[in-house]
C-alpha cells in the first residue's frame, strides 16, 4: 500500500461509524477501520499519519486544526 492509497483511505473513513444505529454503515466503518490498523501494523511509517489523522478527525475539524498534508509524510 503506497501512502497516497492510505492518505486516500483516512479521508473516505467514517470516523464516527461506532454512533450508527445502521448496521450497514457500522459494518462498513468497522471494516474501514479494520483495514486502517492493518495497513499501521503492516506499514508502520503510517502510524505518525494515522494518529495525526485520527486527532484531525475528532477534533480538528471542529477548530482552526487544518488536515494534515499528505506532504508532511513523506
Amino acid at each position: 500500500m503506497t501512502i497516497e492509497e492510505f492518505y486516500k483511505l483516512l479521508q473516505s473513513h467514517d470516523w464516527y461509524y461506532f454512533y450508527s444505529d445502521d448496521p450497514k454503515v457500522y459494518d462498513k466503518g468497522k471494516n474501514s477501520h479494520t483495514a486502517l490498523v492493518s495497513a499501521v501494523k503492516t506499514y508502520p511509517t503510517l502510524k505518525l499519519l494515522y494518529q495525526d489523522y485520527q486527532i484531525y478527525a475528532f477534533r480538528g475539524r471542529n477548530s482552526k486544526m487544518s488536515e494534515p498534508k499528505l506532504e508532511d509524510y513523506n
